[in-house]
């Protein structure tokens, strides 16, 4: 799943508001970006990156998965209603509407440092 700059900014100003630690939100995001590698670009064709399936950060192995509130989710993630039950690190698709252009997407833990480095910088 990739999300826009602005879905990264809505998310991080949420984990804000509720107090969440970022220093523990930083730490989950790196280790799900060098577990995956999702720092690594693949080039399928000229200019095509790879699509990489890993583990949200944000999720969690008790019944309710996701710990972040519909209100506050990327689109992607609301469009997500899996027809089977996944493993860690296994595809996770949703239809990808070309009209909703947001500039720049990324993985979600690559996306939520970037809003979370514009943020501290602010403070």
């Amino acid at each position: 799943m990739r999300i826009s700059n602005s879905e990264g900014v809505v998310l991080v100003n949420y984990l804000v508001s509720q107090k969440i630690d970022l220093s523990h939100v930083k730490k989950k995001c790196q280790a799900t970006i060098q577990e995956f590698r999702l720092d690594k670009d693949i080039f399928v064709k000229a200019g095509t990156r790879l699509r990489r399936h890993y583990t949200c950060p944000f999720f969690t192995d008790h019944q309710l998965g996701c710990s972040i509130p519909p209100e506050f989710k990327p689109l992607g993630c609301l469009a997500f209603n899996p027809t089977e039950p996944l493993g860690k690190g296994q595809t996770c698709k949703s239809i990808a509407y070309p009209e909703f252009k947001d500039g720049e997407k990324l993985e979600i833990p690559l996306m939520i440092l970037k809003a979370l480095e514009n943020i501290l910088r602010v403070f």
